[in-house]
């Protein structure tokens, strides 16, 4: 994160405001910066989904079994890390350093509650992640809440909680029911 801050120091045009690394800003975006997010979803999505779907699944399954199977581990291993790493320096404008852990891990941890494959998981992942921001967006605005990172961040941990308790009661039922 540190060598992302200091190379969008030297973006220009950029000033630094501490509050809105921390928390976020979305009044900090400007259509560059939409646009290489754009951009850089499209490679992402092309890349991976198109050429790397089956090896994907297998390293995301097992890594040393996909090993087996001539998944190049160390290549999808090092390109997460940079695609990651990418993704924190392009959405700390949006989220905030702080906060983007939480936007990170909870929509895939939402989907891992309903998902009975990988497929699964991906889409309620993406679904997640695009309905809380949006959410987290609207709830900003109409509350008049000025960083929108944070409500993103608690719009997001309400819909954990929500899918908690409705897996939670589920699980209940079926074994009631068993």
């Amino acid at each position: 994160m540190a060598v992302g801050i200091i190379l969008l120091s030297f973006k220009k045009g950029y000033v630094p405001e501490i509050d809105s690394f921390l928390f976020g800003d979305v009044l900090m975006i400007n259509n560059e910066d939409l646009k290489l997010l754009f951009i850089f979803d499209l490679i992402i999505i092309f890349l991976y989904y198109i050429f790397f779907n089956k090896e994907l699944k297998y390293y995301a399954y097992n890594q040393k079994l996909s090993q087996i199977f001539g998944v190049p581990v160390d290549f999808i291993n090092l390109s997460f890390l940079i695609i990651t790493s990418i993704t924190i320096v392009i959405s700390a404008k949006i989220i905030g350093i702080i906060l983007i852990t939480s936007l990170l891990i909870t929509p895939g941890v939402i989907g891992k509650l309903f998902a009975k494959s990988i497929n699964q998981m991906i889409l309620i992942s993406l679904i997640i992640g695009f309905v809380s921001s949006v959410l987290g967006f609207i709830a900003s605005y109409y509350f008049d809440i000025p960083p929108s990172g944070p409500t993103i961040v608690v719009t997001l941990f309400v819909l954990f909680i929500i899918s908690y308790i409705i897996k939670r009661v589920y699980l209940l039922k079926n074994k009631e029911s068993v």
